[in-house]
């Protein structure tokens, strides 16, 4: 009796171990249209710059925090390659744009 335990167990454990270490961090494409896991968006002109973000999975829960001290953009349905657009303003400046995905969970931080 005890054996068999043991073994349900260790199936259980391995079962879900598989299932959790399926999951990723999705990449977002840069401004060569690469992607990555840390992306980097460039502009060099010092005019309004419009940021497409855009992944390759679909994406459940995400808030992103676009660096610049505007709202954080939320939300719980994100398909694969499908933009969400932010605009910064005219100016020569670096932003860390932080995207939080609590159902994978993970962490992707970018550079514009």
């Amino acid at each position: 009796m005890f054996k068999n335990c043991k073994i349900l167990l260790l199936s259980l454990f391995l079962f879900i171990g598989s299932k959790s270490s399926l999951a990723q961090c999705p990449q977002f494409f840069d401004s060569q249209g690469i992607l990555t896991n840390t992306p980097q968006w460039v502009s060099c002109f010092g005019i309004n710059y419009n940021l497409n973000l855009i992944s390759d999975l679909n994406i459940g829960n995400y808030s992103i925090d676009w660096g610049d001290g505007s709202p954080i953009t939320s939300g719980n349905g994100w398909l694969a390659n499908t933009s969400i657009p932010h605009n910064y303003t005219a100016t020569i400046a670096n932003y860390n744009v932080t995207i939080t995905l609590p159902d994978v969970p993970c962490v992707i931080n970018g550079l514009v």
